[in-house]
């Protein structure tokens, strides 16, 4: 069974989040960071296998989920990875490794390199990236809708959460099996929480950072052990742009899950939840 929801305060919002146990000593910490739109429950299918092995932290990033939703103008990437770093250093973990999915994955790279920095020091010991959302590209339709006044309207007034949670699934996932009425609810029940209105189209209309270019550039020079992970159907982040981080990140692997669109940890679980073990198995 899945630990409570627990919250503590991190860059003053309100943090949601589920750790599995305390770390013992040397052990690693692995944490998890999900997509646009989703929350910690994204991660169910891999969570409870991964948290037979390893302390696990799962976490709403700002303006999703149960996380807070302030009507301020801190969305962009770089507040997400500071909400982060603030939420890690209050919990104390030690020998972290971030696993970061789309957005998130986004999230994970800046919150690597805010961390790496020694006023933010964080003992970050490897990063997985699960289709990252990093380098240029066409928006998702789903972005791209939230950034449209005009459409975003349309979408929160006349269509329910459900609709929506599922006309999106149906565009992302490839294997359509996996789209079940549980799954849909995942996503579904925080589309018209309070505040999410808010929260999702400034998310949306920040989501390119300023700085793109500099944070793109940095990944040559990551020092950490990388693993990439792409669906081979993927059609939200290309499966070649997967491939590139997997060439400019110096010590990295690549792997492609078959039959798995854009959410293979969801599509395909358990071929990712073997890939992401023997990765995490190596670091010991």
């Amino acid at each position: 069974m899945s630990p409570q929801r627990k919250f503590i305060t991190a860059s003053r919002t309100t943090m949601s989040y589920q750790l599995s146990r305390e770390a013992g000593p040397g052990e690693l910490t692995i944490v998890l960071l999900h997509g646009f739109g989703a929350s910690l429950d994204s991660w169910s299918d891999v969570y409870p296998g991964l948290s037979s092995e390893y302390p696990v932290l799962r976490l709403d990033l700002k303006g999703f989920g149960m996380s807070g939703k302030p009507e301020d103008n801190a969305y962009a990437i770089a507040d997400q990875a500071r909400f982060v770093v603030d939420g890690l250093r209050k919990l104390n973990l030690m020998k972290i490794v971030l696993v970061g999915h789309s957005y998130g994955g986004a999230v994970a790279l800046v919150t690597y390199l805010l961390g790496s920095d020694s006023a933010w020091k964080l003992d970050i010991r490897a990063l997985v990236f699960i289709d990252p959302a990093i380098y240029d590209q066409p928006l998702p339709f789903f972005i791209s809708d939230l950034r449209n006044p005009a459409r975003r309207f349309i979408s929160n007034t006349f269509t329910t959460p459900e609709w929506r949670a599922r006309y999106v699934l149906d565009h992302i996932f490839a294997n359509k099996t996996q789209i079940t009425d549980e799954r849909v609810q995942r996503y579904a029940a925080f589309y018209d929480s309070p505040g999410s209105h808010y929260s999702f189209a400034k998310a949306a209309e920040q989501i390119v950072p300023a700085n793109a270019d500099s944070v793109r550039d940095a990944i040559p020079s990551i020092a950490l052990p990388v693993l990439a992970i792409t669906g081979e159907l993927d059609t939200v982040v290309p499966v070649a742009l997967t491939r590139r981080l997997a060439l400019e990140a110096p010590s990295s692997s690549l792997k492609v899950i078959a039959g798995a669109g854009h959410v293979p940890h969801e599509e395909q679980p358990e071929e990712t939840l073997t890939t992401l073990l023997r990765f995490l198995n190596g670091l010991q």
